[in-house]
């Protein structure tokens, strides 16, 4: 069975954001939705901004913070604070990630990138309605789901009170049409990048 959609999941740093992005590059005009984007100062990692898929043309996965725009600091949703700890502003992120996949939807793109899912952002029930609306319908999706270990991290670096059983109840809802593809250190890389390279082309030239 060809499912319509396609997640990888994996623990942070194994290569999950690197396969989706090698794949869509040669179909960059077709694609939209988003993408998340690591803020450094001094090497070390500060916070989170969301771009438009469309940025990663010129953008990498990593960015200085110093090279932040003004206009680009209202869409980071996740930044470290003074006393080490991270505040993750999941209404940020909901209403840019929305954002950006209605417009890809409005010019009729033929793969949306969500990259990545599975915060306490799925704790806003208008926000979980609308990704579960945007998994179900007849353009393909392809991203990244968080992994309860790296929602563990998250939750304790944030002080957060939200449980994994938001992402759980997600997967249910959409399983029935997404494959999800487990990254361990054990999983062949070049196998999963293979299988994201024919899904990206079967969804793109299908649309055609």
């Amino acid at each position: 069975m060809k499912h319509k959609n396609l997640l990888l999941q994996g623990d942070i740093g194994i290569g999950k954001s690197t396969i989706i992005i090698d794949a869509i590059m040669p179909y960059i005009d077709c694609v939209g939705g988003y993408y998340t984007q690591r803020i450094l100062k001094n090497k070390q990692k500060v916070g989170f901004l969301i771009n438009p898929i469309e940025n990663i043309k010129a953008d990498s996965l990593n960015r200085d913070i110093e090279d932040i725009k003004s206009e680009e600091k209202q869409r980071v949703f996740i930044c470290k604070n003074s006393n080490e700890t991270w505040s993750f502003n999941y209404e940020v992120f909901a209403r840019y990630s929305m954002e950006y996949l209605s417009e890809s939807l409005r010019q009729g793109k033929k793969l949306l990138i969500v990259d990545e899912l599975g915060g306490a952002e799925l704790r806003l029930d208008y926000f979980f309605q609308y990704m579960a609306k945007i998994f179900i319908s007849n353009t393909p999706v392809l991203g990244v789901l968080k992994s309860r270990y790296d929602f563990q991290k998250l939750k304790n670096a944030t002080l957060s009170k939200a449980t994994y059983e938001n992402v759980e109840e997600f997967t249910r809802l959409i399983r029935q049409k997404s494959q999800i593809i487990l990254l361990t250190p054990e999983v062949d890389n070049n196998d999963v990048a293979s299988q994201v390279r024919a899904f990206v082309k079967r969804s793109i030239i299908t649309a055609d």
